[in-house]
């Protein structure tokens, strides 16, 4: 896979297998710094998915209740 950065900026690239992963994927070639963000943003993610105000927004702007469930069951969180 060529890096590019701009058109995969949902993703962060690994160097060591030479493709993107999801930006909350924590790979084990990762630098523990990259570590350590990968799981801050994971806990805010979960933080969201609890937040009843942070999923009527979500839903407001477009995304399908379905949606927010699904992100919720691979979260370990009870979905809607």
């Amino acid at each position: 896979m060529v890096r590019n950065d701009d058109a995969w900026d949902n993703a962060r690239w690994c160097e060591h297998h030479k493709q993107y992963h999801g930006i909350l994927y924590t790979c084990n070639h990762y630098t523990d710094e990259v570590k350590k963000e990968v799981g801050i943003r994971s806990n805010k993610h979960i933080e969201n998915l609890n937040d009843p105000e942070w999923c009527r927004r979500q839903v407001d702007k477009g995304l399908p209740e379905i949606g927010i469930s699904i992100f919720k069951v691979f979260a370990g969180i009870k979905p809607l």
